[in-house]
C-alpha cells in the first residue's frame, strides 16, 4: 500500500477481493512480479527500497514465508518472476549500482545468482520467460543504446539486440510461443508507438500500434490458437488499450485490431462530458501543443495522474467543481486569445 508503502497481495475468492499484507518490514512491494504454482499458490518477487534489496515472497498454506534473495548492493528492481515444473522461482531483475541485468533461480538447496549482461546500463524493464526445458529468456532494455534487448540461456548465455532503430525497448512483455520463438511487445519513445517483435530464424518488427502516444506498461500473453494479444496504455487519451493480431481467413497476411477501454474519471470528462466543445478544444491542446514538447507531454501525464482524485474531490464539492471550471474556463479564454 502507498500509505504504509507495504507489499499486498488481492485475490478473488468467487465473492469478493480479499487483501492481505505480505511484507510490512520498511519500504517494500515496488516492482512485483506474481505467478502461481501448481496448487495455486500466489509467489511474489519484489523490491525493497529501504534496504535496496532482492525480495522473494511466497504463500505455503498456511502463512507467508519472505526471503532476502540478494542484499549486495543496491539490487532488485525491475524484477520478472517465473516458476518452473517444480514451482522453483527464477527472477531477473536490475543492479542499479552497476546497471547490470541480473538473473537469480533457486535449484531445491541455494540460490544462483547470474550476471547476464553488462556492458553500460542494461536491465530495466527486464521480463522473464521460461522454455519447456525450463531454460531462462528475457526480454529488457539497454539504457545505454537505447535498443531492446533478449537474452536466453542454454549451455551458457547469449545476448542479442532485436531493435536498435530510435529509442526503443521501454516496458517489455514477453511470452514464448514455442521454446524457439519467442514474441515482445514493448515501447517505442521515439515515435510513441506500440512495438511488436517476434522471432522466425531472425527478429522481425512490427508497429501494432500508432495512434497519438500508445505503448506503454504493456502486457503480451498469447491466444489459444497462438495469436498474440497486448493490452497498453493509451497516454493520449489516458485510456486501457487492448490489441489483437487476426490473422486473415485465407491468406498469410494479419491486422491488427485495438479495444479502447474507457477511463470514466476524467476530470475534462467528469465536468464538461466526453463529446463537449471544451473536451474537445483541450484535446486539440493537448496533441498539437503539450505533447509536442517533454514538458508538454509530462504535463500530460500529471493531469492523468491527478485526474482521478480530482473527480472524486468534485463529486464530494460542489463548490470545488465550479472553482475547477472557472480555471478551466480562464485557460480556454487564454487559448483563444492566442490563437486569435
Amino acid at each position: 500500500g502507498e500509505t504504509r508503502r507495504d507489499l499486498k497481495y488481492a485475490f478473488f475468492d468467487g465473492s469478493n477481493w480479499q487483501i492481505e499484507t505480505v511484507d510490512s518490514v520498511g519500504w517494500v512491494g515496488q516492482y512485483t512480479s506474481l505467478a502461481l504454482d501448481s496448487n495455486d499458490y500466489p509467489h511474489i518477487s519484489y523490491w525493497d527500497a529501504t534496504n535496496y534489496d532482492l525480495k522473494y515472497a511466497y504463500f505455503f498454506g498456511g502463512g507467508w514465508n519472505i526471503v532476502t534473495v540478494e542484499s549486495i548492493g543496491l539490487v532488485g528492481s525491475h524484477t520478472s518472476l517465473a516458476l518452473d515444473s517444480s514451482d522453483y522461482p527464477h527472477i531477473s531483475y536490475h543492479d542499479d549500482a552497476s546497471y547490470n541485468l541480473k538473473y537469480a533461480f533457486f535449484n531445491g538447496f541455494s540460490w544462483r545468482i547470474d550476471i547476464v549482461d553488462s556492458p553500460g546500463r542494461v536491465g530495466k524493464y527486464t521480463s522473464l520467460a521460461l522454455d519447456s526445458s525450463g531454460n531462462p529468456r528475457i526480454s529488457y532494455y539497454d539504457e545505454t543504446n537505447k535498443n531492446l534487448k533478449y537474452a536466453s540461456f542454454d549451455s551458457g548465455w547469449r545476448v542479442q539486440t532485436v531493435d536498435s532503430i530510435g529509442w526503443v525497448g521501454q516496458y517489455t512483455s514477453l511470452a514464448l510461443f514455442g521454446s524457439t520463438n519467442p514474441r515482445i511487445s514493448y515501447y517505442d519513445e521515439t515515435n510513441r508507438n506500440l512495438k511488436y517483435a517476434y522471432f522466425d530464424g531472425s527478429w522481425q518488427v512490427e508497429v501494432a500500434d500508432n495512434s497519438g502516444m500508445v505503448g506503454q506498461y504493456t502486457s503480451l500473453a498469447r491466444d489459444i490458437n497462438g495469436n498474440p494479444r497486448i493490452s497498453y496504455y493509451d497516454e493520449t487519451n489516458g485510456n486501457l488499450k487492448f490489441a489483437a493480431l487476426v490473422p486473415s481467413s485465407g491468406t498469410t497476411t494479419s491486422t491488427v485490431t485495438t479495444t479502447t477501454f474507457t477511463i470514466i474519471d476524467c476530470l475534462i470528462w467528469f465536468l464538461y462530458g466526453e463529446y463537449s466543445e471544451e473536451a474537445e478544444i483541450l484535446r486539440h491542446v493537448r496533441d498539437t501543443v503539450l505533447s509536442t514538447t517533454p514538458e508538454g507531454r509530462s504535463l500530460i501525464r500529471l493531469y492523468y495522474q491527478w485526474s482521478p482524485l480530482l473527480v472524486q474531490a468534485a463529486e464530494a464539492d460542489e463548490e470545488l467543481k465550479k472553482d475547477m471550471k472557472e480555471v478551466i474556463e480562464e485557460f480556454l479564454q487564454l487559448m483563444s486569445v492566442r490563437e486569435k
